[in-house]
Protein backbone atom coordinates (compact mmCIF):
# COMPACT_ATOMS: atom_id res chain seq x y z
CA UNK A 1 0.00 0.00 0.00
CA UNK A 2 2.89 2.35 0.73
CA UNK A 3 4.27 1.90 -2.78
CA UNK A 4 0.85 2.57 -4.28
CA UNK A 5 0.55 5.74 -2.20
CA UNK A 6 3.91 7.03 -3.47
CA UNK A 7 2.98 6.18 -7.06
CA UNK A 8 -0.33 8.02 -6.72
CA UNK A 9 1.40 11.02 -5.13
CA UNK A 10 4.00 11.06 -7.89
CA UNK A 11 1.28 10.86 -10.56
CA UNK A 12 -0.65 13.72 -8.95
CA UNK A 13 2.52 15.81 -8.77
CA UNK A 14 3.35 15.15 -12.43
CA UNK A 15 -0.20 16.07 -13.45
CA UNK A 16 -0.06 19.29 -11.44
CA UNK A 17 3.35 20.06 -12.91
CA UNK A 18 2.11 19.62 -16.46
CA UNK A 19 -0.69 22.12 -15.79
CA UNK A 20 1.61 24.63 -14.13
CA UNK A 21 3.99 24.57 -17.09
CA UNK A 22 1.33 26.46 -19.06
CA UNK A 23 1.66 29.39 -16.62
CA UNK A 24 4.29 32.07 -17.14
CA UNK A 25 7.52 31.09 -15.36
CA UNK A 26 8.46 33.21 -12.35
CA UNK A 27 11.15 35.86 -12.80
CA UNK A 28 14.64 34.90 -11.57
CA UNK A 29 15.58 35.94 -8.05
CA UNK A 30 18.98 37.51 -7.41
CA UNK A 31 20.29 37.44 -3.85
CA UNK A 32 22.33 40.30 -2.43
CA UNK A 33 25.77 39.29 -1.19
CA UNK A 34 26.55 40.74 2.25
CA UNK A 35 29.50 40.53 4.58
CA UNK A 36 27.51 40.99 7.77
CA UNK A 37 24.33 39.23 8.82
CA UNK A 38 21.31 41.43 9.57
CA UNK A 39 20.16 42.11 13.10
CA UNK A 40 17.39 39.56 13.49
CA UNK A 41 14.56 41.59 15.01
CA UNK A 42 11.78 41.55 12.41
CA UNK A 43 12.03 45.32 11.83
CA UNK A 44 13.93 45.16 8.50
CA UNK A 45 15.77 48.40 9.24
CA UNK A 46 19.19 47.03 8.24
CA UNK A 47 20.56 48.87 5.15
CA UNK A 48 20.83 45.56 3.28
CA UNK A 49 17.05 45.23 3.01
CA UNK A 50 16.89 48.63 1.30
CA UNK A 51 19.58 47.55 -1.15
CA UNK A 52 18.18 44.08 -1.84
CA UNK A 53 15.74 43.51 -4.70
CA UNK A 54 12.19 42.84 -3.53
CA UNK A 55 10.15 40.22 -5.38
CA UNK A 56 6.37 40.41 -5.75
CA UNK A 57 3.61 39.24 -8.07
CA UNK A 58 2.17 36.36 -6.00
CA UNK A 59 -0.69 34.44 -7.60
CA UNK A 60 -3.39 32.13 -6.27
CA UNK A 61 -2.56 28.45 -6.32
CA UNK A 62 -4.78 26.74 -8.86
CA UNK A 63 -6.31 29.76 -10.60
CA UNK A 64 -3.20 31.82 -11.34
CA UNK A 65 -5.09 35.01 -10.45
CA UNK A 66 -3.26 37.79 -8.58
CA UNK A 67 -3.36 37.21 -4.83
CA UNK A 68 -5.99 39.21 -2.94
CA UNK A 69 -3.38 40.52 -0.47
CA UNK A 70 0.18 41.17 -1.76
CA UNK A 71 3.29 39.42 -0.40
CA UNK A 72 6.86 40.54 -1.07
CA UNK A 73 10.24 39.02 -0.23
CA UNK A 74 13.96 39.70 -0.59
CA UNK A 75 17.00 37.43 -0.33
CA UNK A 76 20.56 38.07 0.81
CA UNK A 77 23.41 35.71 1.64
CA UNK A 78 26.90 35.38 3.02
CA UNK A 79 29.42 32.54 2.97
CA UNK A 80 27.39 30.43 5.40
CA UNK A 81 23.80 31.65 5.49
CA UNK A 82 20.76 32.65 3.50
CA UNK A 83 18.88 35.68 4.82
CA UNK A 84 15.23 36.15 3.84
CA UNK A 85 12.80 38.97 4.57
CA UNK A 86 9.07 38.62 3.88
CA UNK A 87 6.36 41.29 4.05
CA UNK A 88 2.79 39.96 4.11
CA UNK A 89 0.18 42.68 3.62
CA UNK A 90 -2.81 42.18 5.89
CA UNK A 91 -5.71 44.62 6.47
CA UNK A 92 -7.11 42.33 9.19
CA UNK A 93 -4.19 42.00 11.57
CA UNK A 94 -6.58 41.50 14.49
CA UNK A 95 -7.90 38.34 12.78
CA UNK A 96 -4.55 36.62 12.22
CA UNK A 97 -4.81 32.97 13.18
CA UNK A 98 -1.87 32.01 15.42
CA UNK A 99 -2.86 28.99 17.51
CA UNK A 100 0.28 26.88 17.03
CA UNK A 101 3.10 27.41 19.54
CA UNK A 102 5.12 24.18 19.18
CA UNK A 103 7.96 23.76 16.70
CA UNK A 104 7.38 21.28 13.85
CA UNK A 105 3.66 21.02 14.65
CA UNK A 106 1.83 19.32 11.80
CA UNK A 107 -1.07 21.78 12.01
CA UNK A 108 1.05 24.94 11.56
CA UNK A 109 -0.45 25.06 8.07
CA UNK A 110 -3.78 25.99 9.68
CA UNK A 111 -2.33 29.29 10.94
CA UNK A 112 -1.67 32.42 8.89
CA UNK A 113 1.82 31.53 7.71
CA UNK A 114 4.47 31.88 5.03
CA UNK A 115 6.62 29.14 3.52
CA UNK A 116 10.13 29.22 2.09
CA UNK A 117 11.35 26.48 -0.25
CA UNK A 118 15.04 26.24 -1.18
CA UNK A 119 16.52 23.72 -3.66
CA UNK A 120 20.35 23.90 -3.59
CA UNK A 121 21.97 23.32 -6.96
CA UNK A 122 20.46 22.90 -10.39
CA UNK A 123 19.07 19.37 -9.99
CA UNK A 124 15.70 20.58 -8.54
CA UNK A 125 14.81 17.24 -6.93
CA UNK A 126 15.90 17.75 -3.32
CA UNK A 127 14.80 20.80 -1.38
CA UNK A 128 14.18 22.23 2.09
CA UNK A 129 10.95 23.71 3.44
CA UNK A 130 10.48 26.29 6.20
CA UNK A 131 7.02 27.31 7.41
CA UNK A 132 6.59 30.21 9.83
CA UNK A 133 3.51 31.77 11.43
CA UNK A 134 3.24 35.39 12.54
CA UNK A 135 4.46 34.47 16.04
CA UNK A 136 7.71 33.06 14.64
CA UNK A 137 6.90 29.38 15.22
CA UNK A 138 8.76 27.19 12.71
CA UNK A 139 8.16 23.85 11.04
CA UNK A 140 11.01 22.67 8.81
CA UNK A 141 11.35 19.57 6.66
CA UNK A 142 13.38 18.09 3.81
CA UNK A 143 11.85 17.00 0.51
CA UNK A 144 13.30 14.62 -2.04
CA UNK A 145 12.39 12.64 -5.15
CA UNK A 146 10.85 15.80 -6.64
CA UNK A 147 8.39 16.19 -3.78
CA UNK A 148 7.07 12.63 -3.51
CA UNK A 149 8.88 12.07 -0.20
CA UNK A 150 8.90 14.47 2.76
CA UNK A 151 11.17 14.04 5.78
CA UNK A 152 9.45 15.92 8.60
CA UNK A 153 12.11 14.76 11.06
CA UNK A 154 14.75 16.98 9.38
CA UNK A 155 15.66 19.94 11.57
CA UNK A 156 17.77 22.99 10.93
CA UNK A 157 19.32 25.77 12.96
CA UNK A 158 17.06 28.37 11.32
CA UNK A 159 16.53 31.57 13.31
CA UNK A 160 13.39 33.68 12.91
CA UNK A 161 12.06 37.02 14.10
CA UNK A 162 8.59 38.40 13.34
CA UNK A 163 6.76 41.66 13.91
CA UNK A 164 3.45 43.37 13.18
CA UNK A 165 3.64 46.56 11.12
CA UNK A 166 1.06 48.85 9.61
CA UNK A 167 -1.37 46.55 7.79
CA UNK A 168 1.34 43.93 7.36
CA UNK A 169 3.19 41.26 9.27
CA UNK A 170 6.89 40.65 8.76
CA UNK A 171 9.20 37.64 8.86
CA UNK A 172 12.99 37.93 9.00
CA UNK A 173 14.96 34.70 8.95
CA UNK A 174 18.47 33.30 8.69
CA UNK A 175 19.03 29.78 7.35
CA UNK A 176 22.40 28.09 8.07
CA UNK A 177 23.70 26.43 4.90
CA UNK A 178 25.61 23.83 6.98
CA UNK A 179 22.27 22.03 7.49
CA UNK A 180 21.81 21.46 3.76
CA UNK A 181 23.44 18.80 1.62
CA UNK A 182 25.06 20.94 -1.06
CA UNK A 183 26.57 18.00 -2.96
CA UNK A 184 28.13 19.00 -6.28
CA UNK A 185 29.70 22.43 -6.89
CA UNK A 186 26.95 25.02 -6.99
CA UNK A 187 27.91 28.51 -8.17
CA UNK A 188 24.42 29.82 -7.41
CA UNK A 189 22.07 28.08 -9.81
CA UNK A 190 19.52 27.23 -7.13
CA UNK A 191 15.74 27.08 -6.90
CA UNK A 192 13.51 29.09 -4.58
CA UNK A 193 9.86 29.69 -3.87
CA UNK A 194 7.91 31.60 -1.25
CA UNK A 195 4.25 30.86 -0.56
CA UNK A 196 1.65 32.15 1.84
CA UNK A 197 -1.36 30.71 3.63
CA UNK A 198 -3.82 33.47 4.54
CA UNK A 199 -6.73 32.84 6.90
CA UNK A 200 -7.36 36.32 8.31
CA UNK A 201 -9.76 36.95 5.42
CA UNK A 202 -12.18 34.34 6.74
CA UNK A 203 -11.25 31.51 4.37
CA UNK A 204 -8.12 29.72 3.20
CA UNK A 205 -6.23 31.68 0.56
CA UNK A 206 -3.07 30.07 -0.80
CA UNK A 207 -0.72 32.18 -2.91
CA UNK A 208 2.73 31.56 -4.34
CA UNK A 209 5.57 33.40 -6.06
CA UNK A 210 6.32 30.55 -8.49
CA UNK A 211 3.06 29.56 -10.25
CA UNK A 212 1.67 26.28 -8.89
CA UNK A 213 -1.60 24.45 -9.51
CA UNK A 214 -2.26 22.02 -6.69
CA UNK A 215 0.83 21.19 -4.62
CA UNK A 216 3.56 23.53 -3.46
CA UNK A 217 5.96 20.59 -3.49
CA UNK A 218 6.99 20.91 -7.14
CA UNK A 219 10.69 21.90 -7.07
CA UNK A 220 10.93 21.71 -10.87
CA UNK A 221 8.75 24.85 -10.96
CA UNK A 222 10.69 26.89 -8.40
CA UNK A 223 12.11 30.22 -9.50
CA UNK A 224 15.81 30.44 -10.34
CA UNK A 225 17.90 31.79 -7.49
CA UNK A 226 21.19 33.48 -8.40
CA UNK A 227 23.86 33.86 -5.71
CA UNK A 228 26.46 36.06 -7.45
CA UNK A 229 30.04 35.34 -6.44
CA UNK A 230 29.10 32.46 -4.15
CA UNK A 231 31.57 29.72 -3.29
CA UNK A 232 30.28 27.11 -0.87
CA UNK A 233 33.11 24.63 -1.39
CA UNK A 234 33.88 24.38 2.34
CA UNK A 235 30.25 23.38 3.00
CA UNK A 236 30.21 20.42 0.61
CA UNK A 237 30.16 17.33 2.82
CA UNK A 238 28.35 14.04 2.92
CA UNK A 239 27.35 12.71 6.35
CA UNK A 240 25.63 9.33 6.29
CA UNK A 241 23.13 8.16 8.92
CA UNK A 242 24.83 6.44 11.88
CA UNK A 243 25.24 2.67 11.50
CA UNK A 244 26.13 -0.17 13.85
CA UNK A 245 24.08 1.34 16.65
CA UNK A 246 24.40 -0.80 19.76
CA UNK A 247 23.48 -0.10 23.37
CA UNK A 248 25.74 -1.81 25.92
CA UNK A 249 26.03 -1.74 29.67
CA UNK A 250 29.57 -0.90 30.76
CA UNK A 251 29.97 -0.75 34.52
CA UNK A 252 27.50 1.82 35.84
CA UNK A 253 27.01 3.45 32.44
CA UNK A 254 24.79 2.52 29.50
CA UNK A 255 26.75 3.35 26.37
CA UNK A 256 25.74 3.85 22.74
CA UNK A 257 28.26 2.76 20.12
CA UNK A 258 27.95 3.91 16.52
CA UNK A 259 29.86 4.18 13.25
CA UNK A 260 29.85 7.55 11.47
CA UNK A 261 30.82 7.94 7.80
CA UNK A 262 31.93 11.35 6.52
CA UNK A 263 33.08 12.37 3.05
CA UNK A 264 34.76 15.59 1.95
CA UNK A 265 33.03 16.56 -1.32
CA UNK A 266 35.00 19.79 -1.59
CA UNK A 267 38.11 20.50 -3.64
CA UNK A 268 40.66 20.98 -0.85
CA UNK A 269 42.15 19.15 2.11
CA UNK A 270 40.40 20.07 5.38
CA UNK A 271 41.51 19.52 9.00
CA UNK A 272 38.36 18.59 10.88
CA UNK A 273 36.91 17.97 14.30
CA UNK A 274 33.97 15.55 14.29
CA UNK A 275 31.52 15.80 17.16
CA UNK A 276 28.38 13.78 17.80
CA UNK A 277 25.57 14.23 20.29
CA UNK A 278 22.39 12.48 21.43
CA UNK A 279 19.44 14.64 22.45
CA UNK A 280 16.22 13.54 24.10
CA UNK A 281 14.14 16.45 25.37
CA UNK A 282 16.24 18.28 27.96
CA UNK A 283 18.65 15.35 28.26
CA UNK A 284 21.78 15.06 26.12
CA UNK A 285 25.08 13.22 25.82
CA UNK A 286 28.27 13.87 23.85
CA UNK A 287 30.89 11.62 22.32
CA UNK A 288 34.59 12.40 22.52
CA UNK A 289 35.56 14.67 19.58
CA UNK A 290 37.46 13.04 16.71
CA UNK A 291 40.35 14.99 15.16
CA UNK A 292 41.42 14.16 11.62
CA UNK A 293 42.30 15.51 8.19
CA UNK A 294 40.25 14.63 5.09
CA UNK A 295 41.54 15.31 1.60
CA UNK A 296 39.31 16.31 -1.32
CA UNK A 297 37.04 13.39 -2.18
CA UNK A 298 38.22 11.34 0.80
CA UNK A 299 35.80 9.51 3.09
CA UNK A 300 36.31 7.78 6.43
CA UNK A 301 34.26 5.87 8.97
CA UNK A 302 34.75 6.64 12.65
CA UNK A 303 33.64 4.72 15.74
CA UNK A 304 32.20 6.79 18.57
CA UNK A 305 30.64 6.07 21.95
CA UNK A 306 28.56 8.13 24.35
CA UNK A 307 26.17 7.60 27.27
CA UNK A 308 22.52 6.84 26.49
CA UNK A 309 20.41 9.85 27.62
CA UNK A 310 17.28 7.68 27.94
CA UNK A 311 15.31 4.95 26.23
CA UNK A 312 13.18 5.76 23.20
CA UNK A 313 13.13 8.26 20.36
CA UNK A 314 15.91 10.84 20.22
CA UNK A 315 18.04 12.90 17.87
CA UNK A 316 21.54 11.90 16.77
CA UNK A 317 23.35 15.11 15.82
CA UNK A 318 26.63 14.96 13.86
CA UNK A 319 28.78 18.04 13.23
CA UNK A 320 31.93 18.52 11.17
CA UNK A 321 33.87 21.68 12.00
CA UNK A 322 37.16 23.36 11.13
CA UNK A 323 39.77 21.95 13.51
CA UNK A 324 41.53 25.33 13.55
CA UNK A 325 38.27 27.06 14.55
CA UNK A 326 35.77 24.56 15.99
CA UNK A 327 33.02 27.19 15.97
CA UNK A 328 33.20 27.31 12.17
CA UNK A 329 30.99 24.43 11.06
CA UNK A 330 31.49 22.68 7.71
CA UNK A 331 28.38 20.50 7.93
CA UNK A 332 25.68 19.41 10.35
CA UNK A 333 23.13 16.60 10.10
CA UNK A 334 20.51 15.40 12.56
CA UNK A 335 18.99 11.91 12.39
CA UNK A 336 16.01 10.51 14.27
CA UNK A 337 16.91 7.28 16.09
CA UNK A 338 15.17 5.00 18.56
CA UNK A 339 17.52 3.59 21.16
CA UNK A 340 16.77 1.34 24.10
CA UNK A 341 18.86 -0.66 26.50
CA UNK A 342 17.78 -4.29 26.34
CA UNK A 343 19.93 -6.53 28.55
CA UNK A 344 18.85 -9.58 26.54
CA UNK A 345 17.38 -9.79 23.05
CA UNK A 346 16.22 -12.95 21.29
CA UNK A 347 16.08 -13.78 17.60
CA UNK A 348 14.44 -17.10 16.70
CA UNK A 349 15.34 -19.06 13.59
CA UNK A 350 13.11 -22.04 14.41
CA UNK A 351 10.17 -21.66 14.59
CA UNK A 352 10.73 -18.93 12.02
CA UNK A 353 7.29 -17.30 11.69
CA UNK A 354 5.63 -15.39 14.55
CA UNK A 355 6.96 -17.82 17.19
CA UNK A 356 4.36 -20.35 15.99
CA UNK A 357 4.53 -24.05 15.09
CA UNK A 358 1.84 -25.18 12.64
CA UNK A 359 -0.16 -28.33 13.34
CA UNK A 360 1.37 -30.03 10.30
CA UNK A 361 4.95 -29.01 11.13
CA UNK A 362 7.49 -31.35 12.67
CA UNK A 363 9.81 -29.22 14.77
CA UNK A 364 12.46 -31.05 16.77
CA UNK A 365 14.32 -28.05 18.18
CA UNK A 366 14.12 -24.37 19.04
CA UNK A 367 17.10 -22.44 17.75
CA UNK A 368 18.27 -18.87 17.40
CA UNK A 369 20.63 -16.28 18.84
CA UNK A 370 20.70 -14.31 22.06
CA UNK A 371 22.12 -10.80 22.16
CA UNK A 372 23.59 -9.67 25.47
CA UNK A 373 24.14 -5.94 25.98
CA UNK A 374 27.04 -6.07 28.43
CA UNK A 375 30.75 -5.50 27.89
CA UNK A 376 33.18 -8.39 27.58
CA UNK A 377 34.63 -7.56 30.99
CA UNK A 378 31.23 -7.77 32.67
CA UNK A 379 30.52 -11.09 30.94
CA UNK A 380 33.65 -12.80 32.28
CA UNK A 381 32.49 -16.11 33.76
CA UNK A 382 28.82 -15.40 32.91
CA UNK A 383 26.46 -18.06 31.61
CA UNK A 384 23.04 -18.34 29.97
CA UNK A 385 20.37 -20.86 30.94
CA UNK A 386 17.63 -21.70 28.43
CA UNK A 387 14.51 -23.67 29.34
CA UNK A 388 11.33 -24.71 27.51
CA UNK A 389 8.10 -25.40 29.49
CA UNK A 390 4.31 -25.40 29.09
CA UNK A 391 3.07 -21.88 29.90
CA UNK A 392 1.98 -21.56 33.53
CA UNK A 393 3.51 -24.89 34.56
CA UNK A 394 5.76 -25.26 37.60
CA UNK A 395 6.85 -28.76 36.61
CA UNK A 396 10.31 -29.67 35.39
CA UNK A 397 11.00 -28.07 31.96
CA UNK A 398 10.49 -30.19 28.85
CA UNK A 399 13.98 -29.17 27.73
CA UNK A 400 16.81 -27.08 29.12
CA UNK A 401 20.44 -26.28 28.46
CA UNK A 402 23.24 -24.06 29.74
CA UNK A 403 25.85 -22.08 27.78
CA UNK A 404 28.99 -21.15 29.71
CA UNK A 405 31.54 -18.37 29.07
CA UNK A 406 29.14 -16.35 26.98
CA UNK A 407 29.91 -13.36 24.74
CA UNK A 408 27.67 -10.59 23.42
CA UNK A 409 26.08 -13.05 20.99
CA UNK A 410 25.07 -16.59 21.92
CA UNK A 411 23.94 -19.14 19.33
CA UNK A 412 21.79 -21.95 20.70
CA UNK A 413 19.96 -25.11 19.66
CA UNK A 414 17.54 -26.64 22.15
CA UNK A 415 16.08 -30.08 21.24
CA UNK A 416 12.38 -30.37 22.21
CA UNK A 417 9.96 -33.33 22.28
CA UNK A 418 6.87 -33.60 20.11
CA UNK A 419 4.41 -30.99 21.35
CA UNK A 420 0.68 -31.00 21.98
CA UNK A 421 -1.41 -28.01 20.95
CA UNK A 422 -0.98 -25.10 23.34
CA UNK A 423 1.32 -22.34 24.55
CA UNK A 424 4.89 -22.81 25.75
CA UNK A 425 7.41 -20.55 27.44
CA UNK A 426 11.01 -20.22 26.27
CA UNK A 427 12.94 -18.63 29.14
CA UNK A 428 16.44 -17.20 28.87
CA UNK A 429 18.32 -16.33 32.07
CA UNK A 430 21.68 -14.54 32.22
CA UNK A 431 23.76 -15.28 35.33
CA UNK A 432 27.06 -13.80 36.51
CA UNK A 433 30.18 -15.74 37.48
CA UNK A 434 28.71 -16.38 40.96
CA UNK A 435 25.46 -17.74 39.55
CA UNK A 436 23.41 -14.67 40.45
CA UNK A 437 20.66 -13.72 37.97
CA UNK A 438 21.47 -10.55 36.02
CA UNK A 439 18.50 -10.50 33.68
CA UNK A 440 15.94 -12.78 32.03
CA UNK A 441 13.66 -12.81 28.99
CA UNK A 442 10.56 -14.87 28.21
CA UNK A 443 9.13 -15.69 24.78
CA UNK A 444 5.81 -17.49 24.18
CA UNK A 445 5.84 -20.15 21.46
CA UNK A 446 2.51 -21.55 20.21
CA UNK A 447 1.72 -24.98 18.81
CA UNK A 448 -1.34 -24.27 16.65
CA UNK A 449 -4.52 -26.24 16.13
CA UNK A 450 -5.47 -27.16 12.55
CA UNK A 451 -8.00 -24.32 12.24
CA UNK A 452 -5.46 -21.85 13.61
CA UNK A 453 -2.99 -23.11 11.04
CA UNK A 454 -5.35 -22.05 8.26
CA UNK A 455 -5.98 -18.58 9.69
CA UNK A 456 -2.26 -18.08 10.41
CA UNK A 457 -1.38 -19.07 6.86
CA UNK A 458 -3.96 -16.66 5.48
CA UNK A 459 -2.62 -13.92 7.75
CA UNK A 460 0.86 -14.57 6.42
CA UNK A 461 -0.39 -14.25 2.84
CA UNK A 462 -2.21 -11.00 3.66
CA UNK A 463 0.92 -9.53 5.25
CA UNK A 464 3.12 -10.47 2.30
CA UNK A 465 0.87 -8.60 -0.14
CA UNK A 466 0.14 -5.56 2.04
Amino acid sequence: MKKLHLVALAAATLFATSLALHAAPPPPVSALRVEKAPTLDGNLDDPMWKEAKWQEGFTEVGTGKPAETPTRFAVAYDDRHLHIAIRASEPNLDKLKTKVTKRDALDLYHDDSVELFVAPGSQRTDYYQFQINSKGVVADAAGCQSGTVREASWNSGVKVATSLGKEEWIVEMTVPLVDMELGKPSPGDWGINVARVRRAGGSEQLSTFAPMTASLHQPALFADLALPGSDFDILRWEISPPTGLTVLREGDATMVNAKLSVKNLGSALRPIVLTSHLRQGDKSADAKPVLDILDAGQSKTYEVAMPLPGNGAQEFLIEVADRRDPKALFARRAFAVNLEFKPISLTLREPAYQSAIYASQKVSQVSGSIGIAYSAKELEGASVEISFSPEGSSAKPLAETKVANVSSNVEFQLPIPELAEGRYRLKTTLRDAKGQEISSLDRVIRKLRSEEHTSELQSRVDISYA
